[in-house]
């Protein structure tokens, strides 16, 4: 989920790791929900996203490549 404010920080970073390592996925605050994260992949690592977000942070869209639908 994605309830923050528009502008700036305002794009969720999910980290298949703990302190912000390895690989990731984003949500943009105009997707708001992920509703199904079983069909969403961390990047090119191929881990699936569901049941695995050990931290995540508020980011820029600029720092995403990989973004969850």
């Amino acid at each position: 989920m994605n309830a923050g404010y528009t502008g700036g920080n305002d794009v969720v970073q999910f980290w298949f790791w703990q302190n912000y390592e390895e690989t990731y996925a984003c949500l943009s605050p105009n997707e708001y929900f992920a509703d199904d994260l079983s069909d969403d992949y961390f990047d090119e690592s191929g881990q699936k996203v569901d049941d695995n977000i050990r931290s995540h942070r508020w980011v820029t869209a600029g720092s995403c490549a990989t973004w969850l639908t």
